[in-house]
């Protein structure tokens, strides 16, 4: 589960306290900034059950944790679908395309981080198949078309992914292109059809 609007001096054992009356908290963990150590008023906290997470949004939405608090906690599902979501509403989740075949989240992460926090990042390849794999390295060779890869980056704020769009104009090992993340993927045609897939036949093998 993830939770937003907490304040900034809540520790996570208040944290843990609160949530663990509604089900077995296995983990929470309070989001904080790694230069200044300060709470950035968010937090994931994972239950032992599905439906514990479902009791706390229905009994902990809103909740305040001080009688000065001019706003309860926002509560919502922590997974990739639903960061999506959100981020989409709020135009911090970007899509990246023209990346190079073998980099790796932890690059673009770093890449993306000079602009602000990056909260979560996603390398889609083709046929996902792993960074710098024989798979990749045979792929590459024998199709005509140099095969990409496409990313989804998603910030803590709008001024961070709109500062991002700075990438557009460097010039890396190939152009990438940052755009605005526009809707989540379908089974139909969608921005991620921007990855190249290709099927490879093995002929002759010994058998």
């Amino acid at each position: 589960m993830f939770v937003r609007n907490l304040p900034r001096d809540i520790k996570n054992d208040e944290l843990f306290k609160a949530f663990n009356k509604v089900g077995t908290v296995l983990t929470c963990k309070i989001l904080s900034d790694r230069q200044s150590s300060q709470s950035k008023g968010l937090a994931i906290i994972k239950f032992a059950f599905p439906e514990n997470v479902e009791k706390a949004i229905e009994e902990m939405a809103n909740y305040k944790f001080k009688d000065d608090q001019s706003s309860g906690i926002i509560l919502s599902r922590y997974c990739h679908q639903e960061t999506l979501r959100q981020s989409m509403m709020n135009q911090n989740c970007l899509f990246v395309k023209n990346l190079p075949i073998d980099m790796t989240e932890d690059q673009v992460k770093q890449m993306f981080s000079e602009f602000g926090n990056v909260t979560s990042v996603r390398v889609r390849r083709p046929n996902n198949m792993p960074p710098n794999s024989n798979l990749q390295m045979m792929a590459q060779t024998m199709s005509n078309v140099p095969l990409k890869a496409v990313a989804y980056v998603t910030y803590e704020t709008e001024e961070e992914a709109k500062a991002s769009f700075a990438l557009n104009t460097r010039n890396f090992m190939t152009k990438i292109k940052v755009q605005y993340f526009k809707k989540e993927p379908t089974n139909t045609r969608d921005q991620a059809s921007e990855v190249s897939y290709l099927t490879l036949f093995l002929r002759k093998l010994d058998r």
